[in-house]
Parts: C-alpha cells; structure tokens; sequence
C-alpha cells in the first residue's frame, strides 16, 4: 500500500479517511492471511510505515503515528514500488497488488512507470471542484480508479 501523506492530506480530514481506508484494506488482508507492505509519501520523502509481514491483526496505533506534512514524492514512491513489486514477482512470489491511496496533487509525470502488479489508485481527493488528477494518474498507471466517497 502506497499512503499519501503529504500536507494537502490535512485538508478536510483526507488524512483520517485515507488512513480509514488503510485500516480496511488490512482487516481483509489480515482475514485471508495475506502479507502486507505500507510506504508513506510526504514532506518530499518515501518512509516504510509497515513493513512486509503479514498483516497485523491492528495498525490503527501504527497509523496514528504517521506524521503528515510537506510535498507529494508521487514519483519516487512509485519507482520504490516498481522496484518491490519486480523483486517479488522474481521471487515467484503468488499475487501483488498495489494500492494507491491519494488526493492526486502532484505534478509528478508518472506515464512512463508501470509496476508490474494490479493496481487500484484510491482517490481521496474531496473538493467541490475536482482537479482530476486521481484519474489521471489511474489512466498513466493502467491502474484502476475508486474514488473514496465522504
């Protein structure tokens, strides 16, 4: 999972559904037994969050720990991907899938970046006037759009 937590997530409380969104992704990951990896993205850096384990039974206290502030490193969060993902899928490894979890503001170029896994971008954006960039980016990736409704 790949976690936007730059400093335009604090508008509107995009931080706190994001990581909502997180906490449900990982309850379905931790029913079917499933490993999971979550990198933050902000403040111009990539952190690991959780590392490549198996999905822990609770994260809520992990998350609330994640600071948000700064720039969207979109570009170098997905490079950090791509490169996971092609270690994994030499290791054999069953089925990845990446989650992008973000409110598309960036102006990261990212159509030349494929990462080799299926791919949902969860937008999160929640403004009256949508930029659309979730669905640009989604489109750049071949990567499947869910916007995250309120």
């Amino acid at each position: 999972m790949l976690l936007d937590t730059s400093a335009s997530t604090l508008v509107q409380q995009l931080s706190a559904r994001a990581k909502a969104c997180v906490l449900d992704i990982s309850k379905q990951a931790y029913l079917q037994r499933e490993k999971l990896q979550i990198l933050g993205f902000g403040n111009a850096s990539v952190q690991q969050i959780q590392a490549a384990v198996k999905a822990p039974k609770e994260l809520r206290a992990l998350l609330n720990k994640v600071d948000v502030a700064g720039g969207t490193p979109l570009r170098k969060v997905l490079e950090q991907a791509q490169s996971i993902v092609a270690k994994l899928s030499a290791a054999n490894a069953t089925t990845v899938r990446c989650y992008l979890i973000t409110d598309g503001r960036s102006r990261a170029q990212v159509a030349d970046l494929k990462l080799g896994a299926s791919t949902v971008l969860i937008d999160t954006e929640n403004t009256a006037v949508k930029r659309g960039r979730g669905q640009a980016i989604a489109r750049q990736l071949g990567a499947h759009y869910h916007l995250l409704h309120s």
